[in-house]
């Protein structure tokens, strides 16, 4: 096993010196490397009071202008970025208000927040920065300059777009897009970014905030970002750019982001100065270098090595079919966790009991978590499902959203034109209350109520009366509660979509958060339970969705030629699936299980043979109808 110890990989282009690899690294890693933490390197705590290793120091000490980190996957980079606010407040005196820290989840921005106030054991510290996804803190900026504009979701553009394009054919579909967009006061994704852009490029614009600017998981910039970024950043000797990411893992090329990010970056900013963190602590070793030949296959070797001496475990699953895989999954987590068939539980040597919250199934597409969802149910096993599912493009749902988006922000002219018409209101109703609501100074559940009947517009009756009811318990009571109770007033009690939506409310401490995340989140940050609620359960989410994530267990379901890489009508981006497939493998700190069925990834074919050991079940599992049958 000798590809365990000292396994290097380079990082894209950027080739880094062996020479200068630092040698302290090398000695035995503590027993809390085994779950994920780093290793303080010894020397005067004086010089480096967070327990850093060196290279992570390097990069938070770094006094250059613009500086690039390129941290590979478990190698610290959370704590490197918030171990550099602390040193730019705590060792430069930097007041809080001048740092901005950008992230690309709403999930990772509140985790930030969170471990800054660990941190400094102080809120009000973290309240002072400027924490956020490139959304929010565009939102912010435009509104700090008296511009109050309602962000659409993905769902509202498009049924937006179609209806232009209804109207007006494809020639002119954009020209109409944009003067709805305008009627309602509202803006998609791109335009909010681009608004947010032209604003910060006046030149009475006041960048205060972002004297000192920090972009985590720099690799997912796509073009209006990457400017953004260059723009907040400005010019000046005060002012600090640092970024950190790494280009095998940049997932979202879909959405316009650029692996070569970096080497842009480089171009724009010769004196750029470049950091590298190669050494891994999450993952065992045999996980490790499993994971480095699938990304080596584009021809460049990688820097990675893995600082714990632990081999883990690499198991390979050869399924007959996706049911077959899928009851494999939900027959393998229950012995892992010590479930109810202790048969299976004790079949595997030295076996350790986990948690349910320790394993993740990974997958391409969300239509293959679904098998597995109903078998993990089937087995009484409790799972979260994460991601931005089908129900979220249900009617019911996107009427019930809207509907709090306009109690919770009655400005709000998409979510009451949708909202009106979800009750049955009549075109030229809305047109009419919608316009002398829009030009009202007061906008309230209680204003558009009594402009409605003003206006002798009685089929609004019935929304009035409703939001009227849930208005003033909109920001006290509890999501779940208040999607029960529109659930009834509407007489939607049956509808499933709906029914997925409040199986999310648990995980949302308020409306807002909940609307917020249907609007504007990633794939993370929506989840919703299955088989009951529980905080303790297994996570479901796609390749795109786990990505910053870490588990003890992790499966890596549909590990087939078709689905990873995926084939679809479009050409496929090859380098994309395979840097997706490297993501999954090392989001696992234990135990690796690699599902499949013929014919296989090629991704696969990379992995070394000796490190991998095949496993098969002691049952077989047939499908009856919707039913699901054991037999030995």
């Amino acid at each position: 096993m000798d590809r365990l110890s000292g396994q290097t990989f380079l990082f894209g282009g950027f080739v880094a010196d062996p020479k200068s690899t630092d040698n302290k690294a090398e000695r035995p890693a503590p027993a809390s490397a085994a779950s994920g933490t780093e290793p303080a390197e010894n020397g005067d705590a004086s010089d480096n009071p967070y327990g850093l290793s060196d290279e992570q120091w390097a990069a938070v000490v770094a006094e250059e202008p613009e500086i690039a980190v390129i941290a590979g996957p478990g190698s610290g980079k959370t704590r490197t970025l918030i171990s550099r606010i602390a040193y730019l407040i705590e060792r430069k005196h930097t007041p809080p208000e001048q740092i901005t820290a950008v992230t690309f989840t709403n999930k990772a921005a509140n985790e930030l927040k969170q471990r800054l106030s660990d941190h400094f054991s102080d809120q009000k510290i973290t309240a002072r920065m400027n924490v956020g996804t490139f959304h929010s803190l565009a939102l912010a900026q435009l509104r700090r300059s008296g511009i109050d504009i309602t962000l659409l979701d993905q769902e509202e553009s498009a049924e937006l777009q179609k209806e232009a394009e209804a109207e007006a054919g494809a020639a002119e579909a954009g020209l109409i897009y944009q003067q709805k967009l305008d009627s309602l006061q509202a803006t998609d994704f791109d335009g909010l970014l681009t608004l947010a852009l032209a604003e910060s490029q006046k030149d009475h614009a006041d960048l205060s905030r972002f004297t000192h600017l920090l972009v985590d998981e720099f690799q997912d910039a796509n073009p209006i970002q990457y400017d953004m970024v260059k723009t907040w950043h400005g010019q000046g000797p005060a002012r600090s750019l640092f970024v950190i990411g790494d280009p095998d893992q940049s997932i979202y090329g879909f959405r316009g982001a650029d692996s070569a990010c970096f080497e842009r970056l480089q171009q724009d900013y010769p004196q750029l100065a470049m950091r590298k963190l190669g050494r891994n602590y999450r993952s065992a070793g045999r996980i490790v270098a499993a994971s480095v030949p699938v990304i080596e296959e584009d021809g460049h070797r990688r820097q990675l090595s893995a600082a714990r001496t632990d081999e883990g475990r690499i198991a390979r699953y050869n399924a007959e079919s996706a049911f077959n895989e899928a009851v494999f999954i939900a027959h393998e987590i229950d012995s892992l966790v010590g479930g109810v068939d202790m048969i299976a539980a004790h079949r595997r040597q030295n076996d350790k009991t986990r948690g349910l919250s320790d394993i993740a199934v990974l997958a391409r597409t969300h239509r293959q978590l679904e098998l597995i969802e109903q078998c993990l149910i089937e087995q009484g096993v409790p799972c979260i499902v994460a991601g931005r599912g089908s129900f979220l493009n249900d009617g019911a749902v996107r009427d019930c959203l809207a509907f709090f988006r306009f109690l919770l922000t009655p400005a709000d002219g998409a979510a009451l034109r949708r909202s009106l018409r979800s009750f049955e209101c009549q075109t030229e109703s809305i047109i009419r209350l919608q316009s002398r609501f829009r030009d009202s100074e007061r906008k309230s559940v209680a204003d558009l109520k009594k402009l409605a009947k003003k206006l002798k517009i009685d089929e609004a009756d019935e929304f009035c009366s409703l939001a009227e009811a849930l208005a003033p318990k909109v920001r006290r009571d509890k999501p779940e509660k208040l999607l029960r109770a529109y659930s009834a007033a509407r007489f939607l009690e049956g509808n499933a979509a709906l029914e997925q939506l409040i199986q999310a409310a648990p995980y949302y401490d308020k409306a807002f958060d909940l609307v917020e995340a249907a609007v504007s989140g990633q794939e993370i940050d929506i989840r919703r339970s299955a088989g009951g609620y529980r905080k303790d359960a297994v996570l479901l989410t796609t390749l795109h969705g786990a990505k910053g994530l870490e588990f003890p267990v992790v499966f890596l379901a549909g590990l087939q030629d078709g689905l990873l890489p995926l084939h679809t009508a479009k050409t496929v981006d090859t380098d994309e699936e395979r840097r997706l497939c490297y993501v999954g493998m090392t989001r696992a700190e234990d135990e690796l299980y690699l599902c499949t069925e013929s014919p296989e990834s090629p991704f696969l074919l990379r992995i070394p043979e000796d490190l991998v050991e095949t496993v098969s079940p002691k049952r077989k599992y047939r499908q009856s109808g919707k039913q699901l049958t054991l037999f030995t």
